[in-house]
């Protein structure tokens, strides 16, 4: 098994929280981003940055849709795959 450089939970509790009706779309999507962001920013800055990576984030910021929601997160797990980068279950 791959040593994970990075491991990031709390994702799944805002989508739980959205579930059960506790937050909007948007909110859950703009937590998730921010948490990504806040997590992933060692790829966002020099001398890493990773364009993918904000390519990605910035279109799951603007996702409207859970259809278009699950699309961008099948993306970003493969970038922190290919990464090893782990994400607590995205639903």
């Amino acid at each position: 098994m791959a040593e994970w450089k990075i491991i990031i939970k709390g994702i799944a509790t805002r989508q739980d929280r959205y579930e059960n009706g506790e937050i909007d779309f948007e909110q859950m999507r703009d937590g998730v981003v921010k948490l990504l962001r806040k997590k992933l920013a060692c790829y966002l800055r020099e001398p890493n940055h990773d364009m993918d990576l904000e390519e990605l984030l910035d279109e799951f910021a603007e996702v409207d849709t859970v259809s278009y929601y699950d699309t961008v997160k099948d993306g970003l797990y493969d970038w922190c795959d290919a990464n090893r980068i782990w994400i607590d279950p995205i639903a």
